[in-house]
């Protein structure tokens, strides 16, 4: 069965063009994994409430979730982290 991911965020203050461009390298790491699908880059709202995400399938959650941990993702995710509102982060898994 697919699986899908679903991650949306609000950039700190200045931070959206990073956000963006961190966002664009995780998507681009994923492409390389086994068993993804596809994927796309997500964006809207306006002023304060600047949502950025991803959107990205795979064969199935063991996919999903091996790529997840895979080094390099990790440190993407912790640089994205370090710039996006804690309290404005959604993120799901879907099958």
């Amino acid at each position: 069965m697919s699986y899908v991911r679903v991650a949306l965020m609000t950039p700190r203050r200045q931070s959206h063009h990073e956000a963006t461009r961190l966002l664009a390298q995780i998507l681009a790491h994923c492409s390389n994994q086994s068993g993804y699908r596809g994927g796309m880059l997500t964006a809207g709202g306006t002023g304060e409430r600047r949502r950025v995400g991803r959107v990205t399938l795979w064969a199935d959650r063991s996919s999903a979730d091996r790529a997840a941990t895979d080094q390099r993702m990790l440190a993407l995710r912790a640089a994205l982290d370090a710039i996006v509102q804690e309290d404005d982060r959604i993120e799901l898994g879907l099958e």
